[in-house]
Formats: structure tokens, C-alpha cells, sequence
């Protein structure tokens, strides 16, 4: 026989004379219940947090048995995940964003020194560049001395006019612009570079060196290919809505 009382059930309350107990009573089991809980959730972070803490400890452990060259490894992008990525984007691809990736990636690559060259090409014309070679007597061994030699990038105001050669050839392999032929009625703009404080100390090293060799000029030009071109107007749009 059962003798109505369950098993599961709460402590017996008191009659309601004694409601001020009950309601003791029963904070008592709800704080009871808090404090389990709240130390249960301290033990599983105290776990969490021990165990992160073990794996930066193997971490740097690996870094110093290999001269610090494993964290690099581990921050290194994985190469088939990119590959992967790339070939999803590839499936997805429209032409307004493989534009926009085209433009993030040569981004990237300039520096702003080379946007005001490129401010100072987007007129559209031809400008005068050629290279400084040196050539034996007879014209049949040549070396390259100065290369990409150009009064425009000094004149767009660059802050490293120094590198001005160095701004011109990235330009040309990225594909923003474009080479041509030497430009007809420009001989003074020619003039003005080959007559260039670091040129004539080029030409004169070359013949003070007691060679056979004599300076020649490559006369060409540079302007915005259409690339070139397309990227500017870019950078006016981002300009006026930045």
C-alpha cells in the first residue's frame, strides 16, 4: 500500500500559520539550485579556459623548437581552401564582379605615388620616355644603363621622384599603360630627359671608365591604355562618392 506521499515531491509545507516559513523554505531550494548551477557553468569554463590554454602552450612550444617559423605556418592561408573558394567564385562570376575583383587586385599593387602618375597621363596623350643604353663602336653589344627615363612622373608631383623610373616600368607590367613609338615634335621634351643631372653623370661614368662603349638613347612614348583608362575613372568615382 502507498501512503500518498511521492518520492520526487518538495519537503512538505507548513499550514498557512506558518506561511513565513514556507516561503523560507522554498528560497532555500531555489538558492540551493542557482548555486549548483552557477558552479557547474565556473567548472566547464575552468575546463574551456584550461584547455586553450594548453594548446597557445603547444603553440609557442613548436614556434621556439623551430626558430619561431611555426606560427608563421599556422597564419599562412591554406592553398586548397583558396583554390576552392576561387573555383566557387568562378562558377558564380558576372562581369560587374570580376571588374571589381580586377580593380581590388591592381589596388592593391599601386601605391600613391603611382596614382598621380597615372592623374598625370589621363589627358590621353602621348609622353615622351626612352632608355639609356650603352653600345660598342660597331653597334653590336649594347647593356642598358638607365631605364623608363620620363619627365612625367616628376611633373605629377610625386613624393619619391627618385623612384620615377621604378613607378613607370610597375605601370607598364600591370598593364595600365601602354608603349608606343618616339612622338613627333617633342625633341625638346626628349632633350630635357636626356640632359638630366642623372643621366650626364651616367653617360659620364661611361666614358670615364676607359671602355669603347658610347651612350644611346631609345626614344618612346607611354600613355593610359584602356585599362589604364577604365581604372582612372574608377578612381574619380571612388574619389567623389569617398
Amino acid at each position: 500500500m502507498t501512503n500518498g506521499k511521492s518520492k520526487d515531491t518538495l519537503p512538505a509545507t507548513l499550514g498557512d500559520g506558518h506561511k513565513g516559513l514556507n516561503r523560507f523554505l522554498a528560497g532555500r531550494v531555489v538558492s540551493t539550485g542557482f548555486q549548483i548551477a552557477t558552479q557547474l557553468y565556473d567548472e566547464v569554463e575552468q575546463r574551456a579556459l584550461q584547455s586553450i590554454k594548453r594548446k597557445l602552450d603547444q603553440v609557442d612550444s613548436q614556434a621556439q623548437e623551430h626558430d619561431g617559423s611555426t606560427l608563421p605556418q599556422l597564419l599562412r592561408p591554406n592553398a586548397h581552401g583558396l583554390l576552392s573558394e576561387l573555383y566557387q567564385r568562378s562558377l558564380n562570376q558576372t562581369p560587374d564582379s570580376a571588374w571589381d575583383d580586377l580593380l581590388t587586385l591592381l589596388t592593391q599593387q599601386l601605391v600613391p605615388d603611382e596614382l598621380r602618375v597615372l592623374a598625370a597621363l589621363a589627358d590621353g596623350d602621348k609622353h615622351p620616355a626612352c632608355h639609356l643604353d650603352a653600345v660598342n663602336r660597331l653597334g653590336t653589344k649594347s647593356f642598358r644603363v638607365r631605364s623608363y627615363l620620363s619627365r612625367t612622373p616628376q611633373e605629377s608631383g610625386i613624393m619619391l621622384p627618385e623612384m620615377a623610373p621604378v613607378y613607370l616600368k610597375h605601370l607598364l607590367n600591370l598593364g595600365l599603360l601602354e608603349a608606343g613609338p618616339e612622338v613627333s615634335g617633342h625633341t625638346p621634351r626628349y632633350d630635357t630627359i636626356e640632359n638630366g643631372l642623372d643621366v650626364r653623370a651616367a653617360i659620364a661614368d661611361l666614358n670615364g671608365n676607359g671602355s669603347n662603349l658610347k651612350p644611346r638613347f631609345q626614344r618612346f612614348s607611354v600613355r593610359l591604355s584602356g585599362l589604364g583608362q577604365r581604372f582612372w575613372e574608377a578612381s574619380l568615382v571612388a574619389r567623389h562618392s569617398g
